[in-house]
């Protein structure tokens, strides 16, 4: 019985628990292309993969945490 309760419980909290929503920028000006996302409550915080394409192809691939560089 304690690990059936123990399962139930920690099922709800993954089903319950949301992660933060991201929402996906572009922005092309010419050859150059910039593409990363940012976060749906505050889109001035970017969060998540960010590229830069110049003349179709890659520049600069990275990840953003909150803001900040990362990886």
């Amino acid at each position: 019985m304690k690990i059936f309760l123990s399962i139930f419980i920690f099922t709800f909290f993954i089903f319950t628990v949301h992660s933060q929503e991201l929402k996906r920028k572009r922005i092309s000006d010419g050859d150059i292309k910039e593409s990363y996302f940012v976060l749906k409550s505050d889109e001035s915080v970017k969060h998540g993969v960010y590229e830069l394409k110049i003349f179709g192809k890659k520049a600069q691939k990275g990840q953003f945490r909150y803001g900040k560089k990362s990886g």
